[in-house]
């Protein structure tokens, strides 16, 4: 029973290498735009385990897209110091987003039976 090997890809131009990594980038910037408001209805939900498990998914979701658009910008700005640029701009404005978003949500109040100290003896 002999072991088959797969002989490597071979491209003539670096450009068509961007091809091998599966999917079209219109669909992993869908993916990545869905994933937006999935986390932030997580995020809202939190105290729920519904809220994790949205937050989960949304997480999922944006960390794969993400990936996928981060792979294709060298071949699509030509420069991998400016395509470095532009995943830090992106990952602080989604970053912002989430945060801002944070801001706006109510903060539930702790019953009372938290908020009083018990008696120290002794002190």
């Amino acid at each position: 029973m002999a072991v088959e090997s797969r002989a490597p890809i071979e491209v003539e131009s670096v450009r068509d290498e961007e091809r091998f990594f599966g999917g079209d980038i219109v669909w992993w910037c869908l993916l990545l735009l869905v994933s937006i408001p999935v986390l932030l209805w997580g995020l809202a939900a939190i105290p729920d385990t519904g809220g994790f498990l949205l937050l989960a998914l949304g997480g999922i979701m944006a960390g794969v897209g993400f990936t996928q658009i981060m792979m294709r910008l060298p071949y699509l700005t030509n420069g991998f110091m400016r395509s470095v640029l532009i995943v830090l701009v992106a990952a602080v404005i989604l970053c912002g987003i989430a945060l801002l978003y944070n801001f706006t949500l109510d903060v539930p109040n702790a019953p009372q039976d938290v908020m009083f100290k018990p008696p120290i003896s002794g002190g």
